[in-house]
This record gives structure tokens, C-alpha cells and sequence, in this order.
């Protein structure tokens, strides 16, 4: 419904085209009218230095005329059905409810935390004195900033790889936003920050750099720019509590949201492209897939390798979709599911050392689609 609300005015327009045509689209109509919608928009992913193909789902929507007909469920399984078969990697979305799409085999996965402070005494990194720092909009410095967060891509732990029509879109959709760029003294860019400055509030959106020293530098340098009354608000696209690093943390305030739920579609293409730390011995995985039919049951995985095991195998580990693509994608770990109960292992031994072999660190998400 609250797709079939939103502003008409050039900024939305501008944007939703932007998305609709790098996108497959999926629609139920009766005579002209749509009645029920969604996209998926092809955007690559960066996981631990391997690219993935990722579609990101967006604007599911029901005519409020026609709900409780199923609408959105039926295209949602097309779409998935239609990624399998197209070797999709990977599908992301922002629910509206977490319930709804657990139903179609997606989990949260994707955290951010929320820091606010007034200003404090920050110390800086130890940097060159030579540094500099300016700002600009972000239209006039994109195409700097394209090519250094290009160049820092494989360092991404599931963030969009950011093709130049995304690029756009940003410049179009955050018009608003401004950038603080850390140069060399050869005018090389070390790092920048994204953020939006209200009267009482500096929200940092994005930082990219070339190591922690100047990440945290940039941040000190805003916070020194704070005037009487207003507060730093630092986003950051995991769970990691920020206000270790601040000298008077109890005067911070910080909130952990989730923020985007995913799911693995092609696990055979996954499966290959994963980048596993180490050999290990052949595992057998039961996994249960409420949408894509061939996911189903007792899969012989090896390093880089899935085949269907035979009909009377018994699985090492017995998993759901859902809870698999949150353990490969790094969001939580073995042992954590079984605490919760919710995986079934019936031969330690293998399923440990399997564990071990997974990206152990949290993913991250900037965008937002």
C-alpha cells in the first residue's frame, strides 16, 4: 500500500525510473491496472574478494483494492524461481516485515549501529602534517569518489560493487549530501566521508578510506566542526559498538537496528564461488527451501563443489535456507545456531570443521534500494 502513496514529484520519478531499468520487473494486472508489483534490480556484490551476481528486491506493492489475493507472493516466487535459473548468487531486500519474506527463504543478515555524541575531545591518528581536508557536494567530487571506492571493492564483505548508473542514482537520490575528502600532499584522496548537516546534527552516512587511522581522523575532524549544540550521529554498516573509541562513552547513545534480510538463490553457483578459508572434508547438508524446488534435501558439499547426494544419505547437518545464508554470509556462526536450535547436527566433527572454513567477519551494508 505504501508504494501506491508516495509523492508524485520529479525526485521520485527520477529515481524509481533509475531502478526500474536496470531491473526485471514483475507485475499481476486485471485489464490496465497493476494491481500487485515488484522488481529486482541487478546489482553485483563484493563478498571477501569474489563478485557475485546479486538482484536486490524492491517496491513490492499490492493495490489495497486486491489485498489477501496473494499477489506479491506469487511474483516474489517467480522472481526467485527466475534468479535460480539466471545462476543469481545472492537476493537482497528491506522488509516490511520479517515474517513475510522468511516465507520465500530470506534472514536477516545486515546490521547498523547508530552513534550519537555531542563533541568531544577526539584525539587524531598520528597522520602526515601534509594532510588536507576539504568538502564539496556530492556531484561535483563522484567521479573521484567512483573510482577510489572501485579501487577498495574485493575489501567489501557483501557491499554492492556500485556499477556507474548506481552512481547516478546516488547523486540523484541524496542530492543533499556532502562530502569531506582526506587528500595526500600529491592531492591523492586517502579517504572521504558522506554525511547530511542539519542546525542540530552531522549524520556521517559512509566513510571510505585507505586504512583505520585515516577513517577515524575524518571523524575527528567533523566532530571538531560541531558547533554549540549540535551532535555527531556516526552510522556504521555493522554491529560493532563504536563507543570503545570514544573517551567519554557514557555520554554516546547507541542503537543496533537490522537493516536488510538476504538469501542465497543459486547455491551450486554460490557454492563454487565461495571463498573458503580452507580444504575440508566432505560434508553432507540437508537443506529446506520453501521457494526454489531443487534446493531441497541432501547436497554433498566439498570445497568449491555441490552435488546431490544420494536419496538414503544421512546429513551431517540438517539446515534451512534461511539459516544457511545467514552462517555462509558471515552473520552468524555454528555454534550460535545451535544454541538457538535451530540446526540439527548429527556429526559434530565434520560440521565444526566445516564451520571453521567460512567467512568468520560480520557482512556490511551501505546502500539501500
Amino acid at each position: 500500500m505504501q508504494a501506491f502513496q508516495k509523492v508524485d514529484d520529479v525526485w521520485t520519478r527520477a529515481a524509481f525510473w533509475a531502478r526500474f531499468n536496470h531491473a526485471a520487473v514483475y507485475r499481476t494486472t486485471v485489464g490496465e491496472r497493476v494491481i500487485a508489483g515488484l522488481y529486482a534490480i541487478n546489482l553485483p556484490v563484493s563478498f571477501v574478494g569474489r563478485q557475485l551476481a546479486m538482484r536486490g528486491i524492491g517496491v513490492v506493492m499490492s493495490d489495497p483494492v486486491f489485498r489477501g489475493q496473494g499477489g506479491p507472493s506469487k511474483l516474489m516466487r517467480q522472481a526467485l524461481v527466475e534468479m535460480d535459473a539466471a545462476q543469481v548468487e545472492l537476493s537482497y531486500l528491506a522488509p516490511f516485515s520479517y515474517t513475510f519474506y522468511r516465507r520465500f527463504g530470506y534472514e536477516q543478515v545486515f546490521n547498523r549501529t547508530t552513534t550519537t555524541f555531542k563533541r568531544q575531545e577526539l584525539v587524531a591518528p598520528d597522520l602526515s602534517s601534509d594532510v588536507q581536508f576539504s568538502t564539496a557536494s556530492f556531484a561535483a567530487v563522484v567521479e573521484k569518489l567512483q573510482a577510489f571506492y572501485a579501487a577498495r571493492v574485493q575489501d567489501l564483505r557483501g557491499g554492492l560493487v556500485r556499477d556507474d548508473w548506481w552512481w547516478d542514482y546516488l547523486v540523484t537520490r541524496y542530492n543533499e549530501r556532502q562530502v569531506l575528502l582526506c587528500q595526500g600532499a600529491d592531492g591523492g584522496l586517502l579517504g572521504y566521508t558522506l554525511y547530511v548537516e542539519t542546525p542540530n546534527e552531522i549524520q556521517v552516512v559512509e566513510r571510505v578510506a585507505v586504512n583505520a587511522q585515516v577513517s577515524n581522523t575524518l571523524l575527528v575532524y567533523l566532530n571538531n566542526q560541531l558547533d554549540e549544540g549540535q551532535q555527531l550521529s556516526v552510522v556504521t554498516p555493522n554491529s560493532m559498538y563504536f563507543g570503545l573509541e570514544l573517551p567519554e562513552p557514557d555520554l554516546a547513545t547507541t542503537a543496533v537496528t537490522p537493516y536488510m534480510m538476504a538469501r542465497i538463490v543459486n547455491i551450486q553457483s554460490f557454492v563454487r564461488q565461495y571463498p573458503f578459508s580452507a580444504d575440508f572434508a566432505e560434508i553432507n547438508i540437508k537443506l529446506t527451501d520453501p521457494v526454489i524446488e531443487r534446493n531441497n534435501g541432501v547436497g554433498r558439499f566439498t570445497p568449491g563443489s555441490l552435488t546431490k547426494a544420494p536419496a538414503q544419505q544421512r546429513p551431517d547437518l540438517e539446515i534451512s535456507i534461511t539459516r544457511f545464508s545467514q552462517l555462509m554470509l558471515g552473520a552468524v556462526t555454528l555454534q550460535q545456531l545451535i544454541d538457538w536450535q535451530q540446526v540439527i547436527v548429527n556429526d559434530d566433527k565434520r560440521a565444526q570443521q566445516f564451520a571453521l572454513t567460512l567467512v568468520q567477519t560480520e557482512p556490511e551494508l551501505v546502500d539501500y534500494f
